[in-house]
C-alpha cells in the first residue's frame, strides 16, 4: 500500500472513531432517539437527489430503513446514551458479524466452516468476558440494549440480499427517508416535545451532529469506497479494526473511561474473533468493489463483508456474501 492511502485509511479510521465520541459527547446535550433522528434527517436531504419511488418494493425498504437505519441506529445510541463507558460497548457491537453470520447460515443457507465458527466463539466469549466486570455490569442494561440493536440490523442481511438490485444510494436515501420520521415519533413520547428540545439544544449538540454527518457519513466513508475501489478486500479488512481501537482510545482519553484488566482482555478475544469472521469473509469476495454511479457513500462503513457481488451468483458455502448491519456508527 502507497504511504499516502495508508495515511488515508488511518485519517479514514480517526474519523470514524471520532464520530463515535462526537455521538457519545452530543447525547449529553440532545436525547439519544432525537440525536439520532436529527441525525437521520440531515442525511435525508443530502441524499434527496437519489430518492426513486419503486413500485411494489416500498414495503421491502421500508422494511429494511427499520431494521438497518431507525430501530437498529435508536437501540444502539440509546445503549450507547446509558452505558458508562463507550470503549466497552463499541467492542461489544462488534457482534454485529457474528449475528450476521448465523442469520445467514439460518435463512440464506450459507455453510459456516470451522474458522469462522471460531471466529464467533471468541467473539461471543470475549463479550461474556466483559460483561461480568462489575464496573460494566453495573451498566449492563445499556450493554443489552446496544446489542439488542446489533441484533436487528442484522437482520436485515435477509431483506437486503431480495434487494440487489436497488442502487445503493437509493438504498440509503429511502433509510434516512423512513428512518427520521420514526424516530422522531418514538421521541415524542419517551424524550418529550422534540421542538423545544431543537430550538433549545446546545450548540455542542449541533456540533456532534455535524460531525457525524459530513465527517463520518460523507468524508469517512466516500474514503473508505475509494480505497475498496484501489486495494482487494482482504487486504483492507484487518485495518477496519483500527477504528474500534481508536474509539476506545478516544474514551478512555476525553471522555473518562476506564479500562480494567477483565474489559482489555475481552475486548482482545472479542476483537480477535471478529477479525477472524471479516477476514475469512474478504477472502471469498470479489477482490474490488464496483462504483456504483454518484458520489455519496453508504451509510456505514463499507468494510470487506460489504462488498458487490455479481446477482447472477449464488453460492451456498462459506465463500457466500454476507451483508453486514449498520454497527459502524
Amino acid at each position: 500500500m502507497k504511504k499516502q492511502h495508508f495515511a488515508a485509511l488511518v485519517f479514514f479510521n480517526l474519523v470514524f472513531a471520532g464520530s463515535m465520541g462526537m455521538t457519545k459527547f452530543g447525547m449529553d446535550y440532545m436525547p439519544p432517539l432525537l440525536f439520532t433522528g436529527v441525525r437521520f434527517f440531515f442525511y435525508a436531504m443530502i441524499l434527496i437527489p437519489f430518492l426513486k419511488w419503486h413500485e411494489g418494493r416500498m414495503p421491502m425498504l421500508f422494511a429494511i430503513a427499520m431494521t438497518t437505519g431507525a430501530v437498529s441506529f435508536g437501540l444502539i445510541y440509546v445503549g450507547v446514551n446509558i452505558a458508562g463507558d463507550l470503549s466497552s460497548i463499541v467492542v461489544t457491537l462488534q457482534l454485529g458479524l457474528p449475528f450476521t453470520t448465523i442469520f445467514a447460515m439460518i435463512f440464506l443457507g450459507e455453510e459456516i466452516h470451522w474458522r469462522r465458527w471460531l471466529g464467533m466463539a471468541l467473539a461471543f466469549g470475549g463479550v461474556m468476558v466483559i460483561s461480568f466486570d462489575p464496573r460494566v455490569f453495573s451498566y449492563i442494561n445499556g450493554m443489552m440494549i446496544g446489542l439488542l440493536g446489533a441484533l436487528v440490523g442484522s437482520t436485515s442481511t435477509i431483506l437486503m440480499r431480495k434487494s440487489k438490485d436497488i442502487d445503493v444510494f437509493q438504498m440509503q436515501a429511502w433509510i434516512a427517508m423512513f428512518s427520521w420520521p420514526v424516530l422522531m415519533l418514538a421521541s415524542l413520547p419517551l424524550e418529550g416535545n422534540p421542538v423545544p428540545l431543537i430550538l433549545n439544544a446546545d450548540w455542542r449538540a449541533w456540533i456532534a451532529i455535524a460531525f457525524t454527518v459530513f465527517g463520518s457519513n460523507l468524508i469517512a466513508h466516500a474514503g473508505m469506497y475509494w480505497l475498496l475501489q484501489k486495494y482487494e478486500a482482504s487486504f483492507i479488512a484487518p485495518f477496519g479494526m483500527m477504528g474500534t481501537l481508536f474509539t476506545v482510545g478516544i474514551g478512555v482519553l476525553f471522555l473518562g473511561d476506564v479500562i480494567t484488566f477483565r474489559m482489555g482482555l475481552g475486548s482482545v478475544i472479542c476483537l480477535t474473533g471478529v477479525l477472524i469472521i471479516s477476514i475469512r469473509t474478504a477472502q471469498s469476495k470479489d477482490t474490488r468493489v464496483q462504483p456504483a454511479p454518484g458520489i455519496l457513500p453508504e451509510m456505514e462503513p463499507l468494510s470487506a463483508n460489504r462488498l458487490t457481488e455479481d446477482p447472477n451468483t449464488e453460492t451456498k458455502s462459506d465463500a457466500e456474501n454476507t451483508e453486514t448491519p449498520v454497527t459502524k456508527l
